[in-house]
């Protein structure tokens, strides 16, 4: 399985450290026989609204069919060439790959969910049977409490077919549903020298240029306290304030700040040109952001001094803004306070920016020319 396919079935980073690592050897849902299934005509994908068919295909998944089963629909489809079925709740909210779910006996509830879950999690990890929970994605559903090594989170698993399927939700994939605002705001976390935050800026460069006016589309930065990184905050920290790449990257973090403050019009020109030429690295910028701001009509002394007198408080707003959000990884993108990950491709971008308009612009309209939707890669730094 590629990390394309493992990067969509596991939506909860601290699950993994729970869960059995690898796939599940539970194989496929098996539909009850007794089952009234009604297969579209076609064996076309007419069931589901446009906006979920975009949603998928945001994702790369490839629908071949789709089946109503009454109380959940049933998707035949495809990653990269991998077959990955797929339930998907009625409210079209949550899609459950069918290698994660199981049928169990109901009236031995609190065994089975016990046993089934200790199928799917780490060895050591201590399971509390919490009883029923409330309807989620109109399904039934109990909540089972896991516990390892000082963490907890709820296990939530709901159920279908007279509750004789279970599904274990945090295996899900939500449709991404942020808050919606007349003019919604993209916050991408970056590390000026991650060469997969260099790709995000400049997948997401073109979304700035469509959405200029209706969208508040910002750059921020992560930043580490020095504790991460003590005996070697010399060469990785300013003050309180630390990077991956070290000191150089702090200090390149600060300088656009202070141009994203007094230079808006001229910042995304210089990020894109920092994003996609390599030869800017930690090691020579110290030596070669002059030239290139001036050349791009910044003041370059106004820089320095912005960076000297309001640096600090600047490191100091990004690095509540990254405690805020819970970002440690560059890139990662936060649109009206909610995180979207399953895509870095602009298309992708600019259909999760759309869901957060309450009144979509004309720029959420048709589709991106093949260069605007190119793939991005995957990988984070942090």
């Amino acid at each position: 399985m590629n990390n394309t396919v493992k990067g969509l079935l596991i939506s909860l980073a601290v699950v993994s450290v729970l869960l059995v690592s690898g796939c599940i050897g539970l194989g496929p849902g098996t539909i009850n026989k007794n089952l009234n299934n009604t297969n579209n005509p076609n064996g076309t994908p007419g069931n589901l609204s446009a906006n979920t068919m975009k949603f998928l295909d945001i994702l790369g998944y490839k629908v071949s069919k789709i089946t109503d089963l009454g109380e959940l629909y049933l998707l035949n489809g495809s990653i990269n060439g991998k077959d990955l079925p797929m339930y998907i709740t009625k409210d079209e909210k949550l899609f459950m790959p069918t290698q994660y779910t199981k049928h169990i006996n109901w009236k031995k509830i609190e065994n089975e969910s016990i046993n089934y879950v200790k199928t799917i999690v780490k060895p050591g990890v201590d399971i509390a049977y919490e009883g029923n929970g409330e309807k989620r994605y109109g399904l039934d559903s109990i909540n089972m409490q896991l516990s390892y090594m000082g963490q907890k989170i709820e296990f939530p698993l709901l159920f279908a077919f007279n509750k004789s399927l279970v599904l274990p939700m945090l295996y899900g994939i939500k449709m991404f549903e942020p808050n919606k605002t007349e003019k919604p705001n993209l916050d991408l976390f970056v590390m000026s020298f991650c060469p997969y935050g260099r790709l995000a800026e400049v997948s997401t460069s073109p979304i700035k240029d469509m959405f200029d006016k209706t969208a508040n589309i910002t750059v921020h930065y992560v930043l580490y306290p020095k504790e991460m990184y003590q005996g070697r905050e010399d060469k990785y920290c300013i003050g309180n304030y630390c990077s991956m790449h070290g000191v150089n990257e702090v200090k390149e973090d600060t300088r656009q700040l202070c141009m994203q403050k007094y230079y808006p019009n001229k910042f995304w020109d210089y990020i894109g040109q920092i994003a996609s030429n390599f030869t800017y690295s930690a090691d020579t910028i110290n030596e070669t952001w002059k030239p290139l701001a001036e050349n791009l009509g910044m003041n370059t002394t106004k820089i320095e001094e912005c960076a000297e007198n309001e640096g600090q408080q600047m490191l100091e707003n990004e690095q509540q803004l990254d405690k805020k959000y819970g970002v440690s990884g560059s890139p990662t993108f936060i649109i009206n306070g909610e995180k979207w990950g399953l895509s870095r491709t602009p298309e992708g971008i600019r259909w999760a920016l759309c869901q957060a308009f309450k009144n979509k612009p004309s720029e959420c309209e048709g589709e991106m020319n093949a260069t605007q939707s190119q793939a991005a890669p995957t990988g984070s730094c942090g």
